[in-house]
């Protein structure tokens, strides 16, 4: 449901199903059945946008407030009120209250209970259409930045640990044999190489989605006199979004990074990190050169597991990591654990193992 309103009040009419909601009103007065409203409440998942969507309205309303679109004093008591919301939700979480539907109707009727009509006047000019576009790019863009540093961390662990043995000899392997001798210090540099690839593939997707959707509003801009490129600056994107279509619309920046995002997650700890022996097809990997038959690298006890029935001590790590990377899921994940993607940790477990080669 989209609406662009000049809320001067509290909202519509309350009844019955509607009664939390001031959105439901006039001929739709009774509120939508228990079975729509079922379908319709987002709460449980959008509630993760959270601070994104107080952002967003703080830069609005400041906006509106600069503009003359609304009283400077209304703007400086809703941003109050926004803060005390916002202090809510760090303390006890956002409360799910399905008739209030979303982030964005929760978020406008605490306000409005906190510092009464004047809450209303903060929807002025603006839809859910650019509300939760805006959002959810800026909550996709905090994403990149968080994974994009958790790369950065593991780069820099790569380069001291290759530093460390950049004269620990071991073996190369291709076509599950040994091939050639190498130094433990080259082969962590390989996946620093990956690992840069893959920050490129975010620096770029970054680019593309870090404009502005905000006074898009439902889909054709707004009547008021606003100013698209304050709301954008304060933001930190880069500019408004050239066609309210295409802004209230668009979701291929989230697409990309989840396609970056799924090659970190899948090539990186699959493959850079645990890189599998490679098949008929000549390319080059590394075997588990920790096995008995081939002995180049000594693991701690500590990163291995028992064999039960031959009293063995078997190199578990590596596999339970290639296993557990296929847990990863780049957007579901991170709303449910906030945006630090779990890749970092699979990746940061697997060179801390303390492999020593062997004289």
């Amino acid at each position: 449901m989209s609406d662009e309103r000049d809320m001067t009040g509290s909202g519509a009419k309350e009844t019955q199903g509607a009664a939390t909601n001031a959105m439901w009103g006039g001929r739709f007065a009774d509120g939508p059945s228990a079975i729509m409203r079922e379908i319709n409440a987002s709460i449980p998942f959008d509630k993760a946008l959270w601070r994104q969507d107080i952002a967003a309205s703080k830069a609005h309303v400041a906006m509106l407030g600069a503009a003359g679109i609304i009283a400077a004093e209304d703007a400086e008591v809703i941003a109050g009120g926004l803060n005390a919301v916002a202090a809510e939700y760090e303390a006890d979480g956002v409360p799910e209250d399905w008739d209030r539907e979303d982030i964005h109707m929760t978020t406008e009727a605490r306000l409005a209970e906190l510092i009464g009509p004047v809450a209303g006047r903060l929807h002025t000019a603006r839809s859910r259409n650019d509300q939760v576009a805006t959002d959810f790019r800026l909550w996709v863009r905090d994403a990149m930045a968080q994974m994009d540093e958790g790369l950065g961390a593991l780069q820099r662990a790569l380069v001291t640990r290759a530093g460390e043995h950049a004269g620990s000899i071991m073996p190369g392997f291709t076509h599950l044999q040994t091939a050639q001798p190498v130094t433990l210090g080259h082969h962590l540099m390989a996946y620093y190489e990956m690992f840069r690839r893959d920050r490129a593939r975010l620096a770029d997707a970054r680019v593309r989605m870090n404009e502005c959707p905000l006074g898009s509003a439902a889909l054709a801009g707004t009547g008021f006199p606003i100013d698209r490129a304050a709301t954008a600056a304060a933001l930190g994107f880069d500019r408004p979004m050239a066609n309210s279509i295409d802004a209230v619309s668009a979701r291929d920046f989230a697409l990309e990074f989840c396609a970056s995002a799924s090659i970190a997650a899948t090539t990186a700890a699959a493959s850079h990190v645990a890189r599998r022996p490679p098949g008929p097809s000549g390319s080059s990997g590394r075997s588990d050169a920790s096995t008995p038959s081939l002995s180049a690298v000594r693991k701690a006890a500590t990163f291995t597991a028992m064999v039960s029935t031959r009293m063995l001590a078997a190199p578990e790590a590596r596999p339970i990591i290639i296993t557990k990377a296929g847990r990863w899921r780049p957007i579901r994940s991170a709303m449910a654990a906030g945006p630090r993607a779990r890749l970092t940790g699979i990746c940061a477990v697997s060179i801390r193992i303390p492999d020593t080669t062997v004289p």
